[in-house]
């Protein structure tokens, strides 16, 4: 969380350089180089015998540790003082006989992942005695947002792992040898005995110490804020500057996704005036980009792939973007890639999907024509404003097993091919109840699929 708790031990070992402040060795008053320092058994140094002038810290962790949040609380002597990204603290100047001991640098250890692939010979779920681990099959860890982080293979005893892990959301990909399929997940009481593979892939688990909440209140001092999922303490919130003339102040509609582009982890959201990108360590707003923002209601979640986004917005103004993050002198910044003008793609508020490389979305207002999109490029593959769909109003969309499903304003559900091939639908249907407009987003869960029409949940089995 960023500051020293009670109980929470110094760290040794950890190599400390103090520089001048503009970036070069620091020296003594004799003159002399100031040598690095290590971290004692307690986690301490200091350097002493400095000419008055302008320093600042360098610390580098140890192998298997990370860089905490910076500036947390309000106690000064408590927190972390240095840079996530550059590992060094922010200038400061030293008058003659001046002792300054504030200058502290939060760790946590890393995380780690993983464990066992078995022949569940009973096809039970269960590990059970007698039942030997497998090698050779290809395990793949991948990060919140579906980007491969590592790949491994299980040894001879069924056993893989993947560590050195910074904190942050992750699931793990099994790809079953030759003739075997997953056996069936979450069986018996043993969480430690279980397969916890669904259709060959975990559910995405959280590794932190404390685990974080976020939301968007929108407001000026804190349009983005970070809680502690445990017990609601605030960790940080990102002001959010003014980034042009489109659109309204406060939060939009959409939801926050988690982007490492550029290397940094970062949360893109769409508001209320754009698509801003905010640092995940500490709340530190990053980049902006205003022309995708409208006037009314910006709702679609913004999608990310690698080191690009992509966003879009409908009703007066709107249209769609593709962004590339870089690095930059203050962290990261947003680089156009290309415009598209609202005529040519705009979402409503049924959202996206990315499917290899490709964008499938309702296109225009509150008409959901069917459309697919390269994403590199641009160019509308199949749909646009010729494609009319085989519902009306705007449509909610999903991604399933190589197929989208559309559930229209008027109700109807549809099913289309995820190709860039060219429009296939695949099947439709009303279902029973409809009421008003059907905008709530379907949702599939082990071949059942959920509907909520205002006050009512329909449940389909899907063949």
């Amino acid at each position: 969380n960023g500051i020293q708790d009670a109980g929470e031990p110094g760290v040794p070992g950890v190599t400390v350089q103090l520089l001048r402040g503009d970036g070069t060795p620091a020296v003594h008053v004799n003159g002399n180089a100031v040598t690095a320092q290590t971290t004692d058994a307690n986690g301490f140094y200091q350097f002493t015998d400095l000419p008055p002038g302008d320093y600042d810290v360098q610390f580098t962790p140890p192998v298997g540790y990370s860089i905490t949040i910076q500036d947390q609380g309000g106690d000064d002597a408590l927190d972390s003082d240095i840079d996530p990204l550059t590992g060094r603290t922010a200038v400061t100047t030293l008058v003659a006989g001046e002792n300054d001991p504030t200058w502290d640098a939060g760790l946590y250890a890393n995380a780690s992942i993983g464990n066992y692939v078995w022949n569940d010979v009973d096809g039970n779920g269960i590990q059970d005695a007698g039942e030997t681990g497998i090698g050779g099959v290809t395990v793949t860890l991948y990060d919140g947002q579906g980007n491969v982080v590592a790949t491994t293979q299980t040894d001879s005893n069924g056993l893989y792992g993947f560590s050195g892990l910074p904190r942050g959301d992750y699931y793990v990909a099994f790809t079953p040898p030759p003739g075997l399929v997953p056996t069936r997940a979450d069986q018996g009481n043993d969480d430690t005995l279980d397969s916890d593979a669904v259709n060959g892939r975990t559910p995405v688990t959280t590794l932190v110490d404390g685990e974080n909440v976020l939301c968007t209140p929108g407001g000026p001092d804190a349009a983005i804020v970070c809680l502690n999922k445990a017990n609601g303490n605030e960790v940080w919130r990102c002001q959010v500057p003014q980034i042009g003339e489109e659109g309204k102040d406060g939060a939009g509609y959409s939801s926050i996704v988690i982007s490492r582009g550029a290397g940094v982890k970062q949360y893109v959201q769409l508001v209320g005036r754009g698509v801003v990108g905010v640092r995940a360590t500490d709340g530190k707003y990053l980049w902006g980009y205003n022309q995708v923002a409208n006037e009314v209601a910006n709702i679609p979640t913004p999608l990310v792939d690698g080191d690009f986004v992509f966003a879009s917005s409908s009703y007066d103004g709107g249209g769609s973007v593709l962004l590339k993050l870089k690095k930059s002198a203050s962290g990261v910044e947003a680089e156009e890639q290309y415009w598209l003008p609202k005529r040519t793609f705009n979402n409503h508020h049924g959202g996206m999907v990315l499917v290899d490389g490709h964008v499938y979305a309702g296109h225009n207002q509150n008409q959901g024509f069917p459309t697919c999109v390269n994403m590199a490029t641009g160019e509308i593959v199949w749909g646009g404003d010729g494609q009319r769909g085989e519902g009306k109003g705007s449509a909610a969309i999903l991604y399933v097993d190589g197929k989208l499903i559309f559930r229209y304003q008027d109700g109807k559900v549809v099913s289309i091919a995820a190709t860039p091939a060219g429009y296939q639908v695949l099947g439709q249907f009303m279902p029973e109840y409809q009421e008003d407009k059907s905008w709530a987003h379907p949702v599939i869960v082990n071949g059942k699929l959920y509907l909520r029409e205002q006050d009512k949940l329909m449940c389909y089995e899907l063949n």
